[in-house]
Protein backbone atom coordinates (compact mmCIF):
# COMPACT_ATOMS: atom_id res chain seq x y z
CA UNK A 1 0.00 0.00 0.00
CA UNK A 2 2.60 2.21 0.75
CA UNK A 3 4.86 1.19 -2.71
CA UNK A 4 1.34 2.46 -4.21
CA UNK A 5 1.11 5.79 -2.58
CA UNK A 6 4.67 6.41 -3.47
CA UNK A 7 4.21 5.64 -6.78
CA UNK A 8 1.58 7.77 -6.92
CA UNK A 9 3.16 10.88 -5.80
CA UNK A 10 5.88 10.54 -8.33
CA UNK A 11 3.73 10.19 -10.97
CA UNK A 12 1.65 13.55 -9.38
CA UNK A 13 5.18 14.86 -9.20
CA UNK A 14 5.99 14.46 -13.08
CA UNK A 15 2.86 16.93 -13.89
CA UNK A 16 4.90 19.97 -14.22
CA UNK A 17 4.15 23.41 -15.12
CA UNK A 18 4.89 22.89 -19.08
CA UNK A 19 2.29 20.23 -18.69
CA UNK A 20 -0.35 22.27 -17.53
CA UNK A 21 0.88 24.40 -20.12
CA UNK A 22 0.99 22.04 -23.18
CA UNK A 23 -2.43 21.03 -21.93
CA UNK A 24 -4.31 24.34 -22.07
CA UNK A 25 -2.69 25.37 -25.28
CA UNK A 26 -4.20 22.00 -26.98
CA UNK A 27 -7.78 22.52 -25.15
CA UNK A 28 -7.55 25.94 -26.78
CA UNK A 29 -6.01 25.75 -29.88
CA UNK A 30 -9.24 26.21 -31.76
CA UNK A 31 -9.17 29.54 -30.78
CA UNK A 32 -5.72 30.45 -31.68
CA UNK A 33 -4.29 31.87 -34.65
CA UNK A 34 -2.74 29.42 -35.93
CA UNK A 35 1.32 29.44 -36.73
CA UNK A 36 2.34 31.08 -40.36
CA UNK A 37 -0.76 33.49 -40.33
CA UNK A 38 -0.31 37.34 -40.49
CA UNK A 39 -1.53 37.73 -36.66
CA UNK A 40 0.32 34.44 -35.42
CA UNK A 41 3.92 36.44 -36.44
CA UNK A 42 2.55 39.75 -34.94
CA UNK A 43 2.17 38.20 -31.77
CA UNK A 44 5.27 36.24 -31.89
CA UNK A 45 7.41 39.22 -33.13
CA UNK A 46 6.26 41.26 -29.75
CA UNK A 47 7.27 38.64 -27.92
CA UNK A 48 10.50 38.18 -29.18
CA UNK A 49 11.07 42.16 -28.72
CA UNK A 50 9.65 42.16 -24.95
CA UNK A 51 11.87 39.49 -24.45
CA UNK A 52 9.54 37.41 -22.50
CA UNK A 53 10.07 33.93 -22.34
CA UNK A 54 6.38 32.58 -23.67
CA UNK A 55 5.29 31.01 -26.76
CA UNK A 56 3.03 32.59 -29.12
CA UNK A 57 0.58 29.70 -28.37
CA UNK A 58 0.81 30.07 -24.69
CA UNK A 59 0.11 33.86 -24.69
CA UNK A 60 -2.94 33.14 -26.87
CA UNK A 61 -4.48 30.83 -24.24
CA UNK A 62 -3.68 33.01 -21.40
CA UNK A 63 -5.10 35.93 -23.40
CA UNK A 64 -8.56 33.69 -23.89
CA UNK A 65 -8.53 32.53 -19.98
CA UNK A 66 -7.83 36.05 -18.30
CA UNK A 67 -10.80 36.99 -20.66
CA UNK A 68 -13.31 34.93 -19.56
CA UNK A 69 -11.92 34.66 -15.85
CA UNK A 70 -12.67 38.47 -15.86
CA UNK A 71 -16.16 38.09 -17.33
CA UNK A 72 -16.53 35.59 -15.08
CA UNK A 73 -15.44 37.50 -11.81
CA UNK A 74 -17.53 40.81 -12.79
CA UNK A 75 -20.77 38.34 -13.25
CA UNK A 76 -20.07 36.78 -9.71
CA UNK A 77 -19.63 39.93 -8.26
CA UNK A 78 -23.03 40.87 -9.50
CA UNK A 79 -24.26 37.90 -8.64
CA UNK A 80 -23.28 38.26 -4.93
CA UNK A 81 -24.73 41.86 -4.63
CA UNK A 82 -28.10 40.45 -6.08
CA UNK A 83 -28.10 37.80 -3.41
CA UNK A 84 -27.01 40.07 -0.44
CA UNK A 85 -29.36 42.69 -1.31
CA UNK A 86 -31.98 39.49 -1.68
CA UNK A 87 -30.86 38.27 1.74
CA UNK A 88 -31.89 42.07 3.30
CA UNK A 89 -34.82 42.29 1.91
CA UNK A 90 -36.11 42.79 4.86
CA UNK A 91 -34.08 45.36 6.04
CA UNK A 92 -34.40 47.35 2.75
CA UNK A 93 -38.38 47.03 3.27
CA UNK A 94 -38.19 49.08 6.43
CA UNK A 95 -35.52 51.51 4.98
CA UNK A 96 -37.71 52.38 1.90
CA UNK A 97 -40.75 52.87 4.19
CA UNK A 98 -38.60 55.04 7.07
CA UNK A 99 -37.14 57.60 3.94
CA UNK A 100 -40.70 56.95 2.09
CA UNK A 101 -39.00 55.83 -1.21
CA UNK A 102 -40.25 52.31 -2.54
CA UNK A 103 -37.45 52.02 -5.39
CA UNK A 104 -35.11 51.23 -2.64
CA UNK A 105 -36.65 47.83 -2.10
CA UNK A 106 -36.70 47.22 -5.63
CA UNK A 107 -34.13 44.30 -6.37
CA UNK A 108 -32.82 43.79 -9.69
CA UNK A 109 -30.13 41.76 -11.53
CA UNK A 110 -28.76 45.07 -13.02
CA UNK A 111 -25.84 42.84 -15.25
CA UNK A 112 -26.31 43.22 -19.08
CA UNK A 113 -24.37 40.65 -21.69
CA UNK A 114 -23.14 44.54 -23.03
CA UNK A 115 -21.08 44.80 -20.06
CA UNK A 116 -19.95 41.14 -19.67
CA UNK A 117 -18.99 41.31 -23.57
CA UNK A 118 -16.97 45.16 -22.51
CA UNK A 119 -15.50 43.42 -19.76
CA UNK A 120 -14.26 40.45 -21.95
CA UNK A 121 -12.95 42.47 -24.64
CA UNK A 122 -11.01 44.72 -22.41
CA UNK A 123 -9.11 41.69 -20.50
CA UNK A 124 -8.46 40.11 -24.03
CA UNK A 125 -6.50 43.34 -25.22
CA UNK A 126 -5.11 44.00 -21.88
CA UNK A 127 -2.28 41.47 -22.21
CA UNK A 128 -1.63 42.63 -26.24
CA UNK A 129 -1.15 46.14 -24.84
CA UNK A 130 1.15 45.16 -21.91
CA UNK A 131 2.99 43.56 -24.50
CA UNK A 132 3.59 46.54 -26.74
CA UNK A 133 4.49 48.27 -23.31
CA UNK A 134 7.06 45.78 -22.82
CA UNK A 135 8.45 45.70 -25.82
CA UNK A 136 9.01 49.78 -26.09
CA UNK A 137 10.68 49.97 -22.96
CA UNK A 138 13.16 46.68 -23.95
CA UNK A 139 13.54 48.35 -26.90
CA UNK A 140 15.22 51.65 -25.15
CA UNK A 141 16.69 50.04 -22.60
CA UNK A 142 18.86 47.41 -25.40
CA UNK A 143 19.93 49.97 -27.83
CA UNK A 144 21.52 51.89 -24.50
CA UNK A 145 22.90 48.73 -23.64
CA UNK A 146 24.39 47.62 -27.29
CA UNK A 147 26.03 51.65 -27.27
CA UNK A 148 28.10 50.57 -24.23
CA UNK A 149 28.80 46.54 -25.86
CA UNK A 150 30.10 48.63 -29.00
CA UNK A 151 32.27 50.87 -26.65
CA UNK A 152 33.84 47.91 -25.18
CA UNK A 153 34.35 46.21 -28.15
CA UNK A 154 36.06 48.99 -29.77
CA UNK A 155 38.73 49.06 -26.73
CA UNK A 156 39.09 45.10 -27.02
CA UNK A 157 39.33 45.58 -30.84
CA UNK A 158 41.80 48.04 -30.30
CA UNK A 159 43.99 45.99 -28.44
CA UNK A 160 43.64 43.27 -30.83
CA UNK A 161 41.76 40.90 -28.56
CA UNK A 162 40.49 38.15 -30.36
CA UNK A 163 37.01 37.55 -31.53
CA UNK A 164 36.43 34.88 -29.34
CA UNK A 165 37.36 36.95 -26.39
CA UNK A 166 35.24 39.73 -27.16
CA UNK A 167 32.26 37.57 -27.12
CA UNK A 168 32.59 35.97 -23.75
CA UNK A 169 34.07 39.50 -22.24
CA UNK A 170 30.34 40.79 -24.37
CA UNK A 171 28.10 37.94 -22.44
CA UNK A 172 29.75 38.94 -19.07
CA UNK A 173 29.34 42.33 -20.01
CA UNK A 174 25.11 42.57 -21.24
CA UNK A 175 22.14 41.80 -19.59
CA UNK A 176 19.11 41.67 -22.27
CA UNK A 177 21.65 40.28 -24.60
CA UNK A 178 23.56 37.79 -22.28
CA UNK A 179 21.48 34.74 -23.66
CA UNK A 180 21.99 35.93 -27.61
CA UNK A 181 26.34 36.08 -26.91
CA UNK A 182 26.14 32.97 -24.74
CA UNK A 183 24.79 31.00 -27.43
CA UNK A 184 27.66 32.22 -29.67
CA UNK A 185 30.36 31.49 -27.60
CA UNK A 186 29.28 27.82 -26.94
CA UNK A 187 29.29 27.37 -30.99
CA UNK A 188 32.09 29.18 -31.60
CA UNK A 189 34.74 26.69 -31.30
CA UNK A 190 33.08 24.27 -34.11
CA UNK A 191 32.15 26.64 -36.51
CA UNK A 192 33.09 30.61 -36.00
CA UNK A 193 31.09 32.17 -38.86
CA UNK A 194 27.64 30.31 -38.45
CA UNK A 195 28.08 31.35 -35.06
CA UNK A 196 28.31 35.23 -35.53
CA UNK A 197 25.44 34.80 -38.18
CA UNK A 198 22.95 32.98 -36.06
CA UNK A 199 24.07 35.68 -33.27
CA UNK A 200 23.45 38.53 -36.52
CA UNK A 201 19.92 36.76 -36.66
CA UNK A 202 19.16 36.62 -32.97
CA UNK A 203 18.08 40.37 -32.84
CA UNK A 204 16.14 43.00 -35.16
CA UNK A 205 17.93 45.27 -33.81
CA UNK A 206 19.63 47.18 -36.61
CA UNK A 207 22.61 48.86 -33.97
CA UNK A 208 23.03 45.07 -32.82
CA UNK A 209 23.52 43.58 -36.23
CA UNK A 210 25.77 46.02 -37.05
CA UNK A 211 28.19 45.02 -34.02
CA UNK A 212 27.88 41.57 -35.08
CA UNK A 213 29.22 42.47 -38.76
CA UNK A 214 32.06 44.37 -36.76
CA UNK A 215 32.47 41.04 -35.41
CA UNK A 216 32.46 38.95 -38.42
CA UNK A 217 34.69 41.16 -40.51
CA UNK A 218 37.27 41.06 -37.65
CA UNK A 219 37.21 37.08 -38.33
CA UNK A 220 37.29 37.45 -41.81
CA UNK A 221 39.46 40.66 -42.20
CA UNK A 222 41.18 42.61 -39.58
CA UNK A 223 40.47 44.64 -36.28
CA UNK A 224 41.10 47.70 -38.39
CA UNK A 225 38.18 47.60 -40.54
CA UNK A 226 35.82 46.15 -37.94
CA UNK A 227 37.00 49.14 -35.65
CA UNK A 228 36.41 51.61 -38.24
CA UNK A 229 33.10 50.09 -39.42
CA UNK A 230 32.06 50.16 -35.59
CA UNK A 231 33.36 53.25 -34.18
CA UNK A 232 31.55 55.30 -37.43
CA UNK A 233 27.94 53.61 -36.56
CA UNK A 234 28.70 54.76 -33.06
CA UNK A 235 29.22 58.68 -33.79
CA UNK A 236 25.97 58.06 -36.15
CA UNK A 237 23.88 56.25 -33.68
CA UNK A 238 24.73 58.96 -30.78
CA UNK A 239 24.15 61.49 -33.32
CA UNK A 240 20.29 59.99 -34.10
CA UNK A 241 19.93 59.33 -30.15
CA UNK A 242 20.76 63.27 -29.97
CA UNK A 243 18.09 64.75 -32.20
CA UNK A 244 15.43 62.25 -30.66
CA UNK A 245 16.15 63.77 -27.75
CA UNK A 246 15.91 67.37 -28.82
CA UNK A 247 12.63 66.45 -30.22
CA UNK A 248 11.68 64.44 -26.63
CA UNK A 249 12.34 67.44 -24.51
CA UNK A 250 10.75 70.24 -27.00
CA UNK A 251 7.63 68.41 -27.15
CA UNK A 252 8.01 68.20 -23.24
CA UNK A 253 8.33 71.31 -23.32
CA UNK A 254 5.43 72.23 -25.21
CA UNK A 255 3.14 69.67 -23.21
CA UNK A 256 4.38 71.16 -19.76
CA UNK A 257 3.34 74.75 -21.13
CA UNK A 258 0.21 73.57 -22.30
CA UNK A 259 -0.24 72.01 -18.87
CA UNK A 260 0.57 75.23 -16.90
CA UNK A 261 -1.50 77.58 -19.53
CA UNK A 262 -4.78 75.52 -19.40
CA UNK A 263 -5.65 76.17 -15.34
CA UNK A 264 -4.85 79.87 -15.81
CA UNK A 265 -7.44 79.63 -18.98
CA UNK A 266 -10.22 78.10 -16.34
CA UNK A 267 -9.24 80.46 -14.14
CA UNK A 268 -10.27 83.44 -16.51
CA UNK A 269 -12.92 82.15 -17.93
CA UNK A 270 -14.70 81.23 -14.00
CA UNK A 271 -13.79 84.74 -12.91
CA UNK A 272 -15.24 86.30 -16.10
CA UNK A 273 -18.43 84.32 -16.75
CA UNK A 274 -21.08 86.37 -14.28
CA UNK A 275 -19.57 89.83 -15.82
CA UNK A 276 -20.28 88.03 -19.51
CA UNK A 277 -24.05 86.90 -17.97
CA UNK A 278 -24.19 90.50 -16.70
CA UNK A 279 -23.43 92.32 -20.03
CA UNK A 280 -26.03 89.40 -21.97
CA UNK A 281 -28.28 90.52 -19.34
CA UNK A 282 -27.73 94.10 -20.42
CA UNK A 283 -27.67 93.33 -23.85
CA UNK A 284 -31.15 91.78 -23.89
CA UNK A 285 -32.80 94.51 -21.43
CA UNK A 286 -31.57 97.77 -24.44
CA UNK A 287 -34.87 98.48 -26.50
CA UNK A 288 -34.62 97.15 -29.85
Amino acid sequence: MLLGLKKRKKILRKITIKDAEERMNKALSFLQHKKGTKEYNKIEGNIKASGIKISPETFQSLNIVISITAAGLTLLFELLSYLNKTASIEVLNMAAEMLNNPSIKIIKFNLSISTILAVFIIAYFLPKVFLKISAGLRKSASEKEILLLQSYAVIMLRANVPTKEILIALSKRARIFSSNFELAVKKYSTNPEAALKELKESSNSNNFRKTCIALEQSLKTDSLTSLKYLESNRVFTREINKQHRLRKNKRNEIIGTLLMVFPLFILIAIGAYPWIIYILKLLNNIPM
